[in-house]
């Protein structure tokens, strides 16, 4: 079953690089908590603040590192995965994003390097700020939360391997 999905996504994959901008890419994938999984599961409300929220962190992160004078808005494409290989619930975001962005004008800014100890800690903290916010009266999720800050003090895990370049269209 799993190669069927492998297939596929790879199929969708190379379907999307062949209307990417020329380009490099970075493949990142954000993850929670298990102990939240059972929130976002079934609840699209919820998993569609996840993807909003990634994006969120993303754009922040990138307008942080270009600064005032160089704003450059990504590129991402994402796609949220609600299980893992072995086919049990694992919330997780995957996402094509540029390493750089178009300015207001159109002109390319590059921007080859973020910190992933920052990704880490600003999703983390966007995340269950945002799920705090979502369900305020909810006090088992607040304890998940609280729990989180206190014991994943690096932030959630991330994944940031691959560098993919963009090869068909000009930017």
């Amino acid at each position: 079953m799993y190669s069927l999905w492998k297939k596929h996504a790879d199929e969708w994959a190379e379907k999307v690089n062949k209307e990417m901008y020329a380009v490099p890419y970075r493949h990142i994938i954000l993850t929670v908590s298990d102990k939240l999984w059972s929130y976002f599961e079934g609840n699209s409300t919820l998993q569609k603040l996840m993807l909003d929220t990634a994006a969120k962190v993303m754009k922040d992160i990138v307008k942080e590192y270009n600064g005032k004078d160089k704003k450059a808005e990504p590129g991402i494409i994402m796609v949220l995965h609600a299980f893992g290989r072995d086919l049990k619930t694992n919330m997780h975001v995957h996402m094509l994003m540029t390493e750089g962005g178009l300015s207001p004008k159109g002109k390319w800014v590059a921007m080859p390097y973020i910190d992933y100890k920052i990704i880490r800690k600003k999703w983390q903290y966007y995340i269950l700020t945002a799920l705090r916010k979502a369900m305020p009266g909810n006090k088992e999720l607040a304890k998940i939360i609280d729990w989180c800050f206190k014991e994943r003090t690096n932030g959630f895990n991330i994944q940031a391997k691959r560098r993919i370049e963009g090869k068909t269209k000009q930017a």
